[in-house]
């Protein structure tokens, strides 16, 4: 069973996406959070085999916020 974290901080968006990954991995287990805090926390309790990561997370701070990676890079 794969497990996908979905780190997307629009709703609308991060529904989209986790029924895309459904919809391709029928018996995926996805865990779709809006926060770092939220992704942190499950990353550390769960093998998690792909992420999806947005890569700025505070809209209004969209030229100089690359929390998504900066996720990507504390996690690896």
């Amino acid at each position: 069973m794969r497990k996908v974290l979905i780190l997307e901080d629009q709703e609308e968006t991060r529904k989209a996406l986790t029924a895309t990954v459904k919809r391709v991995e029928t018996g995926a287990v996805v865990f779709a959070v809006g926060t770092l805090e939220q992704a942190y926390a499950i990353a550390m309790q769960h093998t998690i085999h792909l992420f999806l990561l947005d890569i700025i997370l505070k809209p209004g701070d969209k030229y100089r916020d690359n929390s998504g990676v900066d996720f990507a890079q504390n996690i690896r």
